[in-house]
């Protein structure tokens, strides 16, 4: 059974790898704050302590490292840039080399806002990243120099996680919650996406680990939609009322960094090599539903 260290064990993602990984490897995970709620015990860590990351991997010498970390809070990026590239370029590329030593597989989490949005269909691994903020630049350039060493590194790049979780919000878990309590939301129809269950993206993740695959890949929901289409999926399958959900353009919310209005991500090689289905948004969201009608909408 191989050994495997989840870096953001508390997280959406690292959540539900914890979940999946049981039975299948011996694992580790780590968390930045707060109180553990996994049966097994974790270990406290900031990867922004490069000397203590480092003495992580050496003494527990994992066979692959799945590192879910990342400063994404998209507008802040944008004026605490010099933040964004100490966690996701610097944190990153410091585990890899830790990595790289002991001779692990790295899997780095990147995403879809690494291009442009201005391609028709979906992006595939070969088409070139032109990011646009600075969240979106500090992925790629950390992508760029994982990609160039001669090491065992996978990128993952995926798109709008979505899911349970015991303590954090997701696009999804606020939308249910606005519509239960009868407010009127507005959701941009202009920005497309490929929404990926978390359950799924861990289970997929796993898989790269399990079969040891490196290089680029990309982990999302096999379907391109817009948010207001999803949110309107979302209250259509939880039985909600659509007619709260508007819709509205990205210009009009002036954000502060630029998104891509198409982040579809192709993850038909994924699928094929893995042997794997990525859902679609209403099987993934029929997933949450069935978890919440056994009483697991808490569930960790």
């Amino acid at each position: 059974m191989k050994s495997l260290l989840i870096i953001g064990g508390l997280g959406l993602l690292g959540n539900r790898l914890v979940q999946k990984a049981r039975g299948k490897f011996n694992f580790d995970y780590t968390y930045r704050t707060g109180t553990p709620w996994h049966e097994e015990n974790g270990y406290q860590l900031d990867v922004t302590d490069f000397e203590v990351a480092r003495k992580l991997v050496q003494e527990i010498k994992p066979d692959a490292v799945i590192n879910t970390t990342a400063f994404h809070q998209v507008d802040l990026c944008e004026t605490e840039r010099a933040k964004a590239r100490l966690v996701n370029i610097d944190a990153a590329l410091n585990l890899a080399t830790a990595c790289e030593k002991i001779g692990a597989q790295y899997v780095f989490m990147s995403t879809d806002y690494v291009f442009d949005g201005t391609k028709r269909g979906k992006y595939s691994i070969k088409d070139t990243p032109n990011p646009e903020s600075a969240y979106a630049e500090s992925k790629w350039q950390a992508e760029s120099e994982l990609l160039a060493m001669d090491a065992d590194n996978t990128v993952a790049r995926t798109s709008v996680i979505y899911g349970w979780h015991p303590m954090k919000k997701n696009f999804i878990t606020w939308l249910l919650n606005e519509l239960r309590a009868g407010k009127p939301v507005k959701i941009v129809d202009d920005q497309y996406s490929s929404p990926t269950l978390a359950d799924n993206g861990a289970e997929a993740l796993l898989g790269l680990v399990e079969q040891e695959k490196t290089g680029l890949w990309h982990v999302t929901g096999n379907e391109c939609l817009n948010r207001f289409e999803f949110a309107r999926k979302a209250a259509q399958v939880f039985g909600l009322d659509e007619r709260l959900i508007s819709s509205v353009k990205t210009a009009d919310l002036h954000q502060v960094a630029k998104r891509p209005m198409n982040g579809c991500l192709d993850a038909g090689r994924t699928e094929k090599e893995l042997g794997f289905k990525m859902l679609n948004a209403e099987q993934g969201l029929m997933v949450m539903k069935k978890q919440e009608e056994e009483g697991k909408t808490n569930s960790i």
